[in-house]
């Protein structure tokens, strides 16, 4: 899946190249400690897992999120289906680790194109989150993410904003209703919402992710992904001029963004230059693609990658301790 290009979104598809520079939904503190109070209030009805086999999907879930993050996508999802072996064991007594490792073998099928097979599993694993930890729950707001994106890759776009619409609920409810985590699923919905030509409904949103991010910081880089949206919306309504102004804003802040993806600003910067073509200025339009061509050419220094932690996106997370 490819970011839109300057004629308009592809039906039936969204675009992942949005999430490459996101945080997580879900942070790093917060999920581990639901999990861990999640487990010991769990009522038990049949076998549970021997300490060694809660260590052992520990494990496993580590490695493939690991696998996910180098893009080893073969590894990760062995590692998941024999994260799920472990934890079937116990899904009679208590079904919720099952429900995450289904969610994470999903988001993995998803990546793959193989999102027939990942439906069923997204489906259950989220009813499941929701009768466990509740509609307004992060596991429901992660799940509903997963699943929204696989609808639109096999054309269910009624579904899928149906289940944007429910993970942006849930964030507004368990984060803060003015937090980056919020504004990253006020974007995915109003995605979805292009997809569906919903234009007008989708330009709010827009406007709401990019005010989200402005307040936290004037500088933000997660405004270049509203501001984007909001360029693909005027030009299919013709305001040529207001989306000329997102996009050279999108890629100012993509350009000094610290630790911004060189291909998501190549990518911006390109899309401005068809629009520039498009409205008769080609020597703008030249130097924004030379840009682009720089901007992927040279290498830019960054910090040391962490292994142990995933690229973000909506629903990704470290393994948690003893717990779901």
């Amino acid at each position: 899946m490819t970011r839109r290009d300057i004629r308009g979104p592809p039906a039936g598809r969204i675009d992942p190249g949005r999430t490459s520079m996101r945080r997580s939904l879900l942070g790093l503190v917060l999920v581990p400690a639901l999990a861990a109070s999640a487990r010991a209030q769990a009522p038990s009805r049949g076998p549970e897992l021997t300490y060694q086999q809660v260590n052992d999907w520990q494990r496993l879930h580590a490695t493939a999120w690991r696998a996910l993050g180098r893009g080893d996508l073969d590894r990760a999802e062995s590692e998941f289906l024999g994260a799920a072996r472990i934890a079937r064991v116990e899904a009679e007594a208590d079904p919720r680790l099952l429900a995450r490792t289904y969610a994470d073998l999903a988001w993995v099928l998803h990546r793959r194109g193989r999102d027939a097979e990942a439906e069923p599993l997204a489906a259950w694993a989220l009813a499941v989150r929701a009768s466990r930890f509740g509609a307004s729950s992060i596991q429901v707001a992660q799940t509903s993410y997963t699943l929204g994106a696989i609808e639109v890759n096999l054309g269910k776009l009624d579904e899928a904003e149906g289940h944007m619409a429910r993970a942006l609920a849930a964030c507004e409810a368990t984060l803060s209703p003015t937090g980056a985590g919020t504004a990253d699923a006020i974007d995915d919905l109003a995605a979805v919402l292009v997809l569906r030509r919903r234009y007008d409904r989708a330009r709010p949103l827009y406007d709401r992710a990019a005010a989200i991010y402005r307040a936290i910081d004037p500088d933000h880089p997660g405004q270049a992904v509203a501001l984007d949206g909001l360029a693909g919306v005027e030009i299919e309504q013709g305001r040529l001029d207001e989306a000329d102004a997102h996009l050279s804003r999108a890629a100012a802040l993509l350009d000094r963004g610290r630790g911004a993806d060189p291909s998501t600003l190549a990518a911006v910067l390109n899309r401005r230059a068809g629009l520039l073509r498009r409205t008769g200025r080609p020597d703008e339009a030249a130097r924004a693609e030379a840009r682009a061509r720089e901007v992927v050419a040279t290498p830019r220094a960054g910090p040391k990658p962490i292994d142990d932690i995933p690229t973000a996106r909506p629903g990704m997370t470290p393994a948690p301790p003893p717990g779901r």
